[in-house]
């Protein structure tokens, strides 16, 4: 009994297995794998003038689906493999440090040098620069002058140094400010009281080496400097009555020994011993006067030394960081005035892991060895030649050294908008940016309005020119390109109705398209020559149009399986869409259609999730912007390749709304899917990695975007109602990372250390500050920030034998901002 239990179950078990079995082979509709196809979709006939119902376009083919995985975990490989040659090497996967800490090199707390009431912070304005009036100081200044005995000289003089006083002689004499090379032993000095203007100095402001930050009261030294200049003064003339006392000594004697000479006994010896002694008497007593004048002299310096220190001063170029005293306190000797960073001098602090610090570690010594050797070759080549520059040799050693040490710095700062533009009265649904060599910007907004803005000359305002008004609200609107013959605008309603305006002549009425979207159109393109525009709305079809009449060419319904979101005519005359089902498709133009021509399908790209609305595509029309939840990929349109990615640090939100590329290229505008979330990204390349190179600060979202042809600044609307104006970087920083040297690899000691320390150093190039001469800055610069680094994995260097390992530093930074 036993036996034909256990053979019945073994029965019952083969039998599932073989019906377990077929049903992987056996698809549940009858096919041999794969899903079922899906049922086709009605085309919906669109009525129009005339009441004859024109031929419904054929529906375009979609790409097939993916094939089901066949019995043994994979796809049906039975399809030749595809070479794709590469001219470019791709570059290395960077290893990411989050966290990266930036300081300043140089910092110093500017002390006072004498007690007293602070009097104002502030620093003497330079001729020619302008000054707020909030911003201006008059003061009394009492100088130490020194007299100029040339003319020439005084006349080389600047007018605010020419100065003009009584000198001891009782006459009108020049003068000119002591400077610190003066010699007031050998000099006249005098005391000229004049009024000078200076510039209030704020946190943020920048400073020179020696430049002055403020006056402490100097009224006592004043005094003092007074008194001793007196002293100077009743020295000298107890000289010149010494003098004068020896003349008369000199001439009594020389007189009493001429008549000695003549007739003994006319002149006793006792006489002539007394005139002598006279003499000597009056020329050591000149003496004595002279030394007591160089002493006083001396005291007048001192004097003038400790007025000049009640002028605080900067020892290092910067930014001020932080004032401690205002005006009106009182300090203390010693005590910190304000604080000084250098925003040029910066240093970069982050752990990596023990592997790739060592790594860095080995070339940190490399280097240092290579430098050695290039100064031992420099040495011995000037101990045989005082004279001797630097040898080849050496040179070569250093830059070697150079190379093994070098970083990349990809810093990003935070700006305001450059101008921010009020008028609609709801959210702005889609800005456009004219071709005009004074662009205009156009907005449309969910208030049915249509405003167009123009650039106030020599300004970076912009004030409202025409308002067209519509009857639905605005949800999509572009202008033709920079090739285009006509100058035209399209504004697309969410009645599903279409317009094309000729902005060089708005008066003409504007051409209706012919026919409509059965929904709102939510985006559209014009060709580069602007012969036709490409609509796509939330009825999922895609419309081609001639924008002369508008007639329509061609109509894709059910383009995608969702509403169509964003479309791009692209210079190769391709249409890429995508849609709400997350799929990008490229389209191709071919005669045929209902109109002439039509739209067929060349590729598509799947995307697995996001929430971007509008992805951009590149001006050669070679790659697209694809979302994949919390990254955007840049990639072929063909969707083969990969070429870069960007990516937020974890814990921040994600991308939303728009990613655009600019008109070169080289940078990427996104934002995100929280308030303030708007950024500018350097685009990643065949041999280059993307990084963040703006925050743009605004409190409200961005729900759309656009920049200037020429690519000078970028436009947003957001949900407040508003259009803000952003103002580019320039090419030198887009295209060339900042340089830096890693300077320091902490040692390996505790065994179970799972990252050691690192540290870069970094000089900020001068186009990133700007010279207070030129603009007052009146904006706040922080030093201290977080970001990334990144270290790149690559080839061998050719001399060290070592992995080349090339650090990547990313830099969150407030560098100065103008206003």
């Amino acid at each position: 009994m036993a036996r034909f239990f256990v053979a019945c179950l073994l029965v019952s078990a083969l039998c599932v297995g073989c019906i377990l079995a077929l049903g992987h082979l056996v698809d549940p509709s009858g096919s041999s794998g794969g899903r079922a196809p899906a049922p086709p979709v009605p085309v919906k006939k669109e009525p129009v003038a005339g009441g004859t119902q024109p031929k419904p376009a054929p529906v375009e083919s979609r790409p097939a689906e993916r094939p089901a995985p066949s019995a043994t975990g994979g796809e049906d490989d039975n399809k030749p493999v595809t070479v794709l040659e590469l001219s470019v090497p791709s570059s290395a996967t960077p290893i990411t440090i989050l966290d990266a800490r930036v300081t300043a090199v140089q910092q110093q707390n500017v002390p006072a040098e004498r007690d007293g009431k602070l009097l104002f912070l502030g620093t003497e304005v330079e001729p020619g620069e302008y000054v707020p009036a909030e911003k201006l100081i008059s003061f009394e200044i009492t100088t130490l002058a020194i007299r100029v005995k040339d003319e020439n000289e005084w006349a080389k003089l600047s007018a605010r140094d020419q100065l003009k006083a009584f000198g001891t002689d009782g006459k009108i004499a020049w003068y000119r400010p002591v400077l610190d090379t003066d010699n007031l032993m050998e000099s006249e000095t005098a005391l000229i009281t004049r009024k000078l203007s200076f510039r209030s100095l704020d946190v943020g402001d920048e400073v020179r080496p020696g430049q002055m930050l403020g006056i402490i009261n100097p009224v006592l030294a004043l005094a003092e400097v007074s008194k001793q200049q007196q002293k100077v003064g009743a020295s000298q003339a107890e000289v010149r009555s010494s003098e004068r006392m020896k003349e008369e000594a000199n001439r009594r004697w020389l007189r009493d020994l001429e008549l000695s000479r003549k007739s003994k006994g006319t002149v006793s010896n006792d006489e002539l011993a007394i005139s002598k002694v006279t003499f000597e008497k009056y020329r050591e007593e000149e003496a004595a006067k002279a030394a007591a004048v160089k002493m006083s002299q001396a005291e007048l310096a001192a004097t003038f030394t400790a007025l000049r220190q009640h002028i605080v001063r900067a020892s290092i170029p910067g930014v001020i960081r932080q004032t401690f005293k205002q005006p009106g306190e009182a300090v203390k000797n010693l005590d910190p005035v304000l604080q000084i960073q250098n925003p040029r001098m910066v240093r970069v602090d982050a752990q990596v892991d023990v592997q790739d610090a060592l790594i860095l570690r080995s070339r940190l010594a490399e280097a240092a060895k290579y430098r050695a050797e290039g100064r031992r070759l420099w040495m011995d080549a000037l101990t045989r030649d005082p004279a001797a520059v630097e040898p080849v040799e050496s040179r070569t050693l250093r830059q070697r050294a150079d190379r093994l040490t070098s970083v990349e710095v990809e810093a990003s700062r935070q700006e305001p908008p450059l101008a921010v533009l009020s008028g609609h009265r709801s959210e702005v649904t889609c800005v456009s940016v004219t071709r005009e060599s004074s662009p205009r910007i156009i907005s449309g907004s969910e208030d049915s309005t249509v405003r167009i803005w123009t650039r106030l000359p020599g300004e970076d305002r912009w004030t409202e020119q025409k308002e067209l008004t519509h009857y639905a609200p605005i949800r999509s609107l572009t202008v033709t390109g920079p090739k285009a013959e006509r100058n035209l605008l399209f504004t697309g309603t969410a009645a599903g109705r279409g317009r094309i305006f000729d902005l060089d002549d708005l008066k003409t009425d504007a051409v209706m398209l012919k026919s409509r979207h059965t929904g709102p159109i939510r985006a559209s393109a014009f060709s580069t020559d602007g012969s036709m525009c490409v609509t796509g709305g939330e009825d999922s079809s895609l419309c081609l149009w001639n924008t002369r009449n508008g007639e329509l060419y061609g109509r894709i319904p059910n383009a995608h399986r969702a509403a169509v979101i964003s479309v791009t005519f692209t210079s190769k005359n391709q249409v890429v869409s995508t849609g709400a089902d997350k799929r990008l498709i490229v389209w191709n133009l071919f005669e045929g259609g209902e109109g002439g021509k039509t739209l067929k399908i060349d590729s598509s790209v799947a995307r697995s999730g996001g929430e971007v609305a509008t992805l951009g595509v590149d001006p050669t029309g070679e790659y697209a912007i694809i979302d994949e939840d919390k990254e955007l990929r840049v990639q072929s349109l063909s969707g083969k390749r990969v070429i870069g990615a960007l990516r937020n640090p974890a814990g921040m939100p994600g991308f939303g709304y728009f990613a655009l590329f600019a008109p070169d290229g080289k940078t990427i505008l996104t934002s995100g899917n929280a308030p303030g979330r708007l950024q500018l990204w350097r685009s990643p390349g065949e041999s280059a990695r993307t990084s963040e190179m703006r925050h743009y600060l605004w409190s409200g979202t961005a729900t759309c975007g656009s920049f200037d042809p020429a690519g000078k600044f970028a436009v947003t609307g957001t949900q407040d109602n508003h259009i803000l104006v952003w103002k580019m970087p320039d090419r030198l920083e887009v295209e060339k990372p900042l340089p830096g040297q890693l300077t320091f690899v902490e040692e390996f000691l505790d065994v179970n250390a799972r990252k050691l320390a690192i540290r870069a150093a970094v000089v900020n190039p001068a186009s990133w500050s700007r010279s207070v001469r030129s603009r007052p800055c009146r904006s706040q610069h922080r030093m201290a920030g977080r970001g990334n680094i990144s270290l790149r994995r690559g080839r061998e260097h050719p001399d060290s034998g070592a992995r080349d390992l090339t650090a990547r530093t990313g830099i969150s930074i407030d560098l100065l901002r103008w206003l």
